[in-house]
C-alpha cells in the first residue's frame, strides 16, 4: 500500500506538467478550456485560426494585385485613345488676304479675306473682316466686311501715303478669330503687269503634230481659249506661204460661212463640246490657188465653265466705261468674282450672283490711268482653271497710234506670237485689228488675286510644335507605364510560383502526416505545367509590351 505523502507527491507531479504545457500553449496563441477539474487545449482550432488568416493576407494581396493589373490596363488604354486623338490634332483654319502689296495713291485697292480650313479643304463661313491702314503717324483708314466665305473689302488709298505702310486685318469665323499683319507700299503709279505671252499653237490638242502645208488658219478665241459648253467669239487669220489670203471659209459642220479681209482676219461664232472634234475649213479658190483645199485643226478645249466679254474690245480710254458681260454654265453656285487689275495692282475685287447664267455690269476707268487694265473673271479662289481674262490697252492716243504703244508694252513680256510680228508690219485699221488679237495671248503670271498674306503655314507650325511636344510627353509615360507593367509582370511570375511551391510542399506534408504514398512524378509533372503557364503569359505579356514599344517608335499617327 502506498501511503499518503507517495498520494501527494505523484498529484504534484501531474499538476505540474499539465499547468507548463498551458502555460506553453497559451503563450502560443494555443485555446485553453477549464472546466474546473480539467484542463486541455485545442490544437484543432489553433490550425484553423492560422488557415483563416493565411486566408484573408492571400485575399487583400489578390485584391491588391486585381487593382494593380485594372489600374495598368486602364493607363494602357488612356494612352492609347490620347495617341489617337493626338495624331489627328490639326490646325483647325487659317486666314488667307488676297490683293497686291503694291498701292497706287489716290486710287482705290481691293482685297479679299477668306478662311481655310485644311481638315476639310474647304472655306470657313461666314467670315467677317476688319482691315486698318496705317503708317508712322497711326491709323489712316478702317474698313470692314463681311461675306458668305469670303470677305470683299476696298480701302481709297489716300494721296498723304509715303513709302512703307501696313495693313492690319483682323477675321472671325465660327471657329475662331485671327489676325495677320501685312506690310505694303505706296507708289504714283500702278503696279507693272507681269505674265507672258502664249503662242496661238496652244490652242491646238496637246500632242498633236504642228500644222504643215502652205495654207495655214491660226486661231485667236478672243477670251484667251475655247471654253466648252458656250458659244466663243474666235478670230483667226488665214495665210497662203506666210502671206494673208483673202478668200471664202466655210464649213458645214459648225455652220460657218464667212470670207477673209485682206489682212487674212475673219472672225466666227464657236461652241465646243467635250470631247471636241477637229475643226474643219474648206478654204475657197483665189487667184492665187485655182482650187479649194481643205484644213483641219484638232483642238484643245478648256472647261472653264465660266467666259467673260469687255466692251470696247481690246482698246479703251482713261476715263471710259466698260461693258462686263459674263456667262456661266449651271453650277450650284452662281457666284462670279470680279478682278480688275491696272498692271500688277489689283483696283477692284467683287463678286456677284448670276441670273439666267448671265452677268452684265459697268466699270468706271480711272481718268489717270494709262496702259494694260487686266480683267477677270472666275468662279473660285486659287490658282485653278476656272477663269476667263480680257487684256485691254488704255490710252488717249489714237488707235493705230494705240496699236503701236500696246505693242511695244507686250514685247517686254516673254513669249511671242506671230500674230505680233503682222500687226508690226500691218498699218491703219489693220494693225489696230491684229493687235486685238495679239492681247488675247497674255496670260497672267498668277491666276486670279495672289495670296499676300497667310496665317495658315504659321499656325500648323504653332500646332505641329504643340504636338510635338504632347507627343514627347504621352511616349514618355508610356515608356514608364510600359515598364512599370514589366515590372508587375516579373513580380506577379515570382509570386506565383511561391504560390505554387508552397501548395505542393503543403500537400505533400499533409500527406505525409496522413501516411499516404506521395507520387513525385505526378508532383513534378504538376509543376512543369504550372511553369509553362508562367511562360506563356510572360511571353504573351512581353509580345504586348514589345507591340507597344513598336507602335511607339512608329510614332502612331492614326487618321481617317
Amino acid at each position: 500500500m502506498r501511503d499518503q505523502s507517495d498520494d501527494e507527491h505523484l498529484r504534484d507531479s501531474v499538476d505540474g506538467r499539465v499547468g507548463n504545457d498551458v502555460d506553453d500553449s497559451v503563450g502560443n496563441g494555443a485555446c485553453v478550456n477549464d472546466d474546473g477539474d480539467n484542463a486541455y487545449v485545442d490544437e484543432t482550432y489553433v490550425g484553423e485560426a492560422a488557415d483563416v488568416n493565411n486566408g484573408l493576407l492571400e485575399a487583400k494581396k489578390s485584391r491588391v494585385l486585381k487593382f494593380t493589373i485594372g489600374g495598368f490596363a486602364a493607363v494602357m488604354l488612356l494612352l492609347m485613345v490620347a495617341s489617337i486623338h493626338l495624331s489627328t490634332l490639326d490646325v483647325s483654319f487659317g486666314s488667307m488676304v488676297f490683293g497686291s502689296k503694291a498701292l497706287w495713291l489716290g486710287h482705290c485697292a481691293g482685297f479679299r479675306v477668306a478662311a481655310y480650313d485644311p481638315r476639310g479643304y474647304d472655306l470657313v463661313g461666314p467670315v467677317a473682316a476688319r482691315m486698318s491702314l496705317r503708317d508712322d503717324s497711326g491709323v489712316l483708314l478702317t474698313v470692314e466686311g463681311i461675306g458668305a466665305t469670303v470677305a470683299e473689302l476696298r480701302i481709297d488709298v489716300p494721296d498723304s501715303l509715303v513709302g512703307e505702310a501696313f495693313l492690319d486685318v483682323e477675321v472671325e469665323t465660327p471657329l475662331g478669330g485671327d489676325s495677320l499683319f501685312i506690310p505694303v507700299f505706296g507708289s504714283g503709279t500702278p503696279a507693272p503687269l507681269k505674265g507672258s505671252i502664249a503662242s496661238h499653237l496652244e490652242v491646238y490638242a496637246r500632242n498633236a503634230p504642228p500644222p504643215k502645208g502652205p495654207t495655214r488658219v491660226a486661231l485667236y478665241p478672243r477670251g484667251g481659249q475655247l471654253v466648252s459648253g458656250l458659244e466663243n467669239m474666235v478670230s483667226a487669220r488665214l495665210v497662203h506661204e506666210g502671206k494673208p489670203l483673202a478668200t471664202s471659209i466655210d464649213t458645214d459642220a459648225f455652220g460657218i460661212h464667212t470670207e477673209s479681209d485682206l489682212s487674212g482676219v475673219f472672225h466666227f461664232p464657236f461652241t465646243p463640246m467635250p470631247p471636241p472634234a477637229p475643226l474643219s475649213f474648206n478654204i475657197g479658190g483665189t487667184d492665187g490657188i485655182s482650187d479649194e483645199r481643205k484644213i483641219e485643226i484638232p483642238l484643245e478645249v478648256a472647261s472653264a465653265g465660266v467666259l467673260l466679254e469687255v466692251a470696247p474690245r481690246g482698246f479703251a480710254e482713261p476715263g471710259g466705261d466698260l461693258k462686263i458681260n459674263v456667262r456661266t454654265l449651271p453650277f450650284a453656285d452662281n457666284t462670279v468674282r470680279l478682278d480688275v487689275w491696272a498692271g500688277g495692282t489689283l483696283l477692284l475685287a467683287a463678286s456677284q450672283s448670276t441670273e439666267d447664267r448671265t452677268l452684265n455690269m459697268d466699270i468706271g476707268l480711272p481718268a489717270d490711268v494709262d496702259g494694260f487694265i487686266r480683267i477677270e473673271a472666275s468662279r473660285n479662289l486659287g490658282d485653278e482653271s476656272s477663269r476667263s481674262t480680257q487684256l485691254l490697252w488704255v490710252s488717249k492716243d489714237p488707235p493705230a497710234q494705240a496699236a503701236q504703244e500696246a505693242l511695244d508694252a507686250l514685247s517686254n513680256l516673254a513669249g511671242t506670237d506671230p500674230i505680233i510680228d503682222a500687226a508690226r508690219a500691218a498699218e491703219g485699221e489693220a494693225r489696230v485689228e491684229l493687235t486685238r488679237m495679239a492681247l488675247t495671248r497674255y496670260v497672267p503670271a498668277t491666276s486670279g488675286a495672289p495670296v499676300i498674306a497667310s496665317t495658315l503655314s504659321s499656325r500648323t507650325a504653332a500646332v505641329d510644335s504643340r504636338k510635338s511636344s504632347l507627343r514627347f510627353g504621352l511616349h514618355s509615360l508610356f515608356v514608364l507605364t510600359v515598364l512599370l507593367g514589366l515590372g508587375l509582370i516579373v513580380g506577379w511570375v515570382i509570386r506565383h510560383q511561391i504560390n505554387v511551391k508552397r501548395g505542393f510542399r503543403q500537400v505533400m506534408e499533409e500527406g505525409i502526416a496522413a501516411g499516404e504514398d506521395i507520387d513525385t512524378a505526378a508532383m513534378h509533372r504538376l509543376a512543369r505545367i504550372s511553369h509553362l503557364y508562367d511562360l506563356v503569359l510572360a511571353l504573351a505579356a512581353v509580345g504586348l509590351i514589345a507591340y507597344g514599344i513598336l507602335m511607339l517608335m512608329l510614332r502612331i499617327r492614326w487618321e481617317w
